[in-house]
């Protein structure tokens, strides 16, 4: 990989919901945070890391704070429309072929796609499957480079897996320090 960029998003979530699918009532995988590096011959040359206001559930859950350190405050005072938080995911992919995530994201997002975003002409672009081709799963580019058990490690610890120390202080599921995790470990394996 010369040019690509490594992303994680974070979703609404309460205390069981991962364990029951989000199957309970009015359980959603919200998109509230995405965020991502761009890399370049091993370096990072731009960054993303945009919140996004939920709308099927605009209250965040205390169980999703905790578990992100995403506030309520932020989201509303931060916080883009859906579309807006598209289009600049997709500007930052202009000129990138291969957009990875660990499990691949884009199934969150193209759910997120379906229940905000009307097609139109302004948004027929995030549908074209140019778009989606991008998006990969890093999961089995890791795996063919390593004989180290990578099961049950989630982006934002994936490094410890290969013993790396950060000079920044990660916090786990955060997308942007999910990201920093990824790019990590990418940078390692000189993928």
């Amino acid at each position: 990989m010369n040019e690509y960029i490594v992303f994680d998003t974070e979703y609404t979530a309460w205390p069981d919901s991962q364990k029951n699918n989000w199957s309970d009532p009015n359980e959603y995988k919200e998109i509230v945070q995405i965020g991502g590096l761009k890399i370049s011959d091993g370096e990072v040359i731009d960054q993303l890391n945009i919140y996004i206001k939920p709308k099927k559930n605009p209250t965040l859950s205390n169980y999703f704070t905790r578990l992100t350190g995403i506030t309520q405050e932020k989201v509303d005072k931060y916080g883009l429309d859906f579309e807006l938080a598209m289009k600049n995911l997709y500007a930052f992919t202009i000129g990138v072929d291969n957009v990875y995530s660990w499990g691949n994201d884009w199934n969150i997002i193209k759910e997120n796609m379906d229940w905000y975003i009307t097609k139109n002409p302004n948004t027929e672009k995030f549908f074209q499957s140019d778009f989606k081709r991008k998006f990969k799963d890093m999961k089995p580019l890791v795996e063919s480079k390593t004989s180290i058990n990578i099961d049950g490690y989630p982006s934002g610890a994936l490094y410890k897996a290969f013993g790396l120390i950060t000079e920044h202080k990660l916090k786990m599921h955060n997308a942007f320090h999910d990201s920093y995790s990824l790019f990590m470990v990418a940078k390692h394996l000189n993928l």
